[in-house]
């Protein structure tokens, strides 16, 4: 699946996963709905650059049935 960056970054949100480093990017308009995921030591991605992805993207989840707390999605490639 091929990922176009679309809209300004409002949040570049990083938390630790593990082992790995997640980054999860959010676009205008959807401030609680993750778009995309990069691994540990990739570049963030910029406004209109495409990457392709290793699976299909993920939407959100929730836990405990409060306010949805983001969960993974895909990996990029570049």
């Amino acid at each position: 699946m091929v990922v176009t960056i679309k809209g300004v970054v409002l949040e570049v949100k990083a938390k630790e996963d593990k082992k790995a480093t997640d980054v999860t990017l959010y676009q205008p308009g959807e401030r609680y709905n993750p778009v995309v995921r990069i691994v540990d030591g990739l570049p963030v991605p910029k406004v209109g650059e495409t990457y392709q992805t290793t699976g299909s993207l993920l939407q959100w989840a929730t836990k405990g049935g409060g306010v949805g707390s983001m969960v993974s999605v895909r990996e990029l490639v570049k």
